[in-house]
């Protein structure tokens, strides 16, 4: 091992798959890099058809901690595992290309690993803004819990209750041989929601999740990412997941209470129907799609209805999405608006 690897050995590991990006990779890059500490930087070039490839090669040949890759393209899933059999630090993040992290993250999202070997995975705050915006989003931390600690199955709950830790793979450190060993963690090819497919086995692998109230990561919407295109075959990843759930989650967490899962699928089964009927009103919707949403809504709405453990509130919401009285409520207030 050479003294530079020797030197990345002990280093952050930043894996940033990169497509498309030319406009928005310097930014992310030089927000990595003003970090001031150890990194391995590994930019995975996934056949981009821009000039993001030739910015990467730049960017590595200027930096002597950033290392550049290109591949053919095969999805975020992909590059992401590129990234990580070539990772060489002890711990390991992600950092989407489009993204950035404000000065100083990555030192406090490290401190509690290095501060004590039981933790496997440091979680910080993040924010949220529209594409074009530049820097920066407030650094507000009056939001959310400080140094928390979370054994493998509350930061599970956590995630499905929409608790402070989410399913993302960004804004979190990991140990990087969480995701090595006899058995190896890497992402789904071909499949969306691929970090809520891994976060359950390094959830458990991690003897206590560590969550802090920073601000760490900043998050870029835009305007042609999933979340904010019309629905599509894609939105079924939500069903799909919940049925991976009820088989993986009992044996991860054997006592965990499935009702914590039932309530996520709920949840989520209503908000695409909500969406899907919003859709439909302005034909942006795929007939086959929206006829799916819908089934898998009513699947679930009557047990759900009567459900006391999802409360209240989300049981109101419910029958507000099975009237669709919300879209009569829209109706009028865009008459008299």
């Amino acid at each position: 091992m050479t003294e530079q690897q020797k030197q990345r050995h002990q280093a952050l590991s930043v894996i940033i798959p990169v497509f498309n990006c030319e406009d928005l990779l310097e930014r992310c890059v030089d927000s990595v890099l003003n970090q001031n500490i150890n990194l391995d930087v590994i930019l995975v070039d996934d056949g981009s058809n821009d000039s993001s490839g030739e910015l990467c090669d730049r960017l590595a040949f200027s930096n002597h901690n950033v290392r550049s890759f290109h591949k053919e393209n095969q999805g975020v899933s992909s590059a992401r595992n590129f990234g990580l059999d070539r990772a060489l630090g002890e711990f390991v993040t992600f950092v989407d290309s489009d993204d950035f992290v404000p000065e100083s993250s990555f030192r406090r999202l490290l401190s509690p690993l290095l501060e004590n070997p039981d933790i496997g995975i440091s979680c910080c705050q993040y924010c949220t803004i529209p594409e074009g915006d530049n820097p920066c989003c407030e650094m507000d931390t009056s939001n959310g819990a400080s140094g928390l600690f979370y054994s493998p199955q509350e930061a599970m709950e956590s995630c499905l209750d929409d608790g402070p830790i989410g399913f993302t793979v960004y804004a979190k450190a990991f140990r990087t041989s969480l995701f090595n060993g006899a058995k190896r963690v890497r992402f789904p090819h071909g499949k969306l929601m691929e970090e809520a497919a891994v976060l359950p086995v390094l959830f458990n692998r991690s003897s206590i999740v560590c969550l802090s109230d920073y601000i760490g990561y900043v998050y870029c919407k835009r305007r042609d990412s999933y979340t904010t295109k019309a629905l599509s075959t894609e939105c079924y990843a939500v069903y799909e997941t919940f049925q991976d759930y009820m088989r993986v989650l009992p044996e991860l967490y054997p006592s965990l209470d499935l009702i914590h899962l039932k309530n996520w699928h709920t949840k989520n089964a209503m908000y695409l129907y909500r969406t899907a009927l919003y859709e439909k009103e302005e034909h942006i919707i795929p007939l086959d799609v929206f006829q799916r949403v819908k089934s898998e809504f009513f699947k679930i709405y009557p047990k759900a209805l009567l459900s006391r453990n999802l409360g209240l509130r989300n049981r109101m919401l419910l029958v507000d999405t099975a009237t669709r009285f919300f879209l009569v409520r829209k109706r009028i207030l865009k008459r008299f608006t």
